[in-house]
């Protein structure tokens, strides 16, 4: 139980506890050998869950799949790094047409990270044209320019928040978090 409580004490005392949390459901998840301990360790864990309100203990293997629309390949594969240092998993795409082109199974995404300004459809345009399916995706634009548009998108229903780049990596994280919340409602 030692280590157990050690394994707790540190990932508690990290900064994202929802990080915490799913690295500890993935260390349960590959396997305990004592069965009292993981019984314990899994009732502190929801204990901690409790406390921080989120939940990350399932049966299952899931995790939150964040989907990034963005031209530029090192923005792309930054907000992928970042997503999964927390526990998310990165889908990544390149353009707006891509992403349209890609979408399989809708109700595995939880979020998306849309670039306003892509080539050929924009991320506004790829916004308004979404399939029914995905309209109610939560949804983070993040823009290099401002302009009244950007005003007008932060309004809409699904709209999570417009971030301007560059901005910070927690306060895109906190953005993702409330996605998440957002898509589980």
């Amino acid at each position: 139980m030692v280590q157990v409580d050690l394994l707790l004490h540190q990932s508690t005392a990290w900064r994202d506890p929802v990080a915490a949390l799913f690295w500890l459901q993935r260390w349960l998840d590959a396997g305990v050998d004592d069965k009292v301990n993981e019984v314990a360790t899994r009732e502190q864990i929801e204990d901690v869950e409790g406390r921080h309100g989120v939940q990350l203990m399932n049966d299952s293997q899931w995790a939150p799949i964040i989907a990034v629309v963005d031209d530029d390949e090192s923005v792309r594969e930054s907000l992928a790094d970042l997503a999964e240092s927390v526990g998310y998993e990165a889908a990544l795409y390149a353009s707006a047409e891509e992403f349209l082109q890609s979408v399989h199974q809708p109700d595995s995404l939880v979020c998306l990270i849309l670039d306003v300004h892509l080539p050929g459809m924009s991320g506004v345009q790829l916004y308004t044209q979404l399939p029914l399916s995905l309209r109610s995706i939560p949804t983070i634009f993040i823009t290099a320019h401002t302009d009244f548009e950007m005003n007008t998108l932060a309004t809409k229903p699904a709209v999570v928040e417009v971030l301007y780049k560059p901005f910070q990596p927690e306060v895109l994280l906190q953005a993702v978090r409330k996605a998440v919340i957002q898509s589980r409602d």
